[in-house]
């Protein structure tokens, strides 16, 4: 029927998908986003630092859908199992990087999104990245705000 979601728990939602993420599933496709900018001072990050930056701004991404389409209370209850989820997995260090892009992305009042790339270029090559290579990353990230958008427009999340 037309306008009725899916009720998903928060769990049901995160785990498949921050699981996947620490899986390694996605490195291949990350790799090949990376070889892709041809850009020397990227190919120079280590591949878990990069990875870690990925996963950061993947998380942060789907949060900021997440806050910006639910509730407050949702958008706590989402940010509280991520922030779960990562220590029990001793993946603090990838916390850490979500804090510092949630930053990034609060700090623009009209592209938080290029402030995260601009972060990820300062984090992962001492802002020597190449400004295409930079726009390119600011490209991926609006990338998955649309599929993730349609995704919790289906859904319901619950507690």
């Amino acid at each position: 029927m037309f306008g009725l979601k899916t009720k998903q728990t928060m769990q049901s939602f995160w785990q498949p998908r921050l699981e996947g993420m620490f899986s390694g599933k996605n490195e291949p496709g990350w790799d090949a986003l990376k070889a892709s900018f041809h850009d020397p001072a990227l190919n120079d990050a280590p591949s878990g630092v990069f990875y870690a930056h990925m996963q950061a701004m993947t998380i942060q991404i789907v949060s900021m859908v997440i806050t910006k389409s639910c509730s407050m209370e949702t958008a706590i209850a989402s940010h509280l199992f991520v922030d779960n989820f990562l220590e029990s997995n001793n993946r603090k260090d990838v916390g850490d990087l979500v804090q510092k892009y949630n930053s990034a992305f609060g700090s623009s009042s009209t592209d938080g999104i290029q402030k995260m790339a601009e972060l990820f270029s300062a984090e992962i090559a001492d802002s020597h990245l190449a400004p295409q290579t930079v726009a390119g990353f600011h490209e991926t990230l609006y990338g998955l705000v649309q599929p993730i958008s349609v995704l919790l427009g289906k859904v319901k999340l619950v507690e």
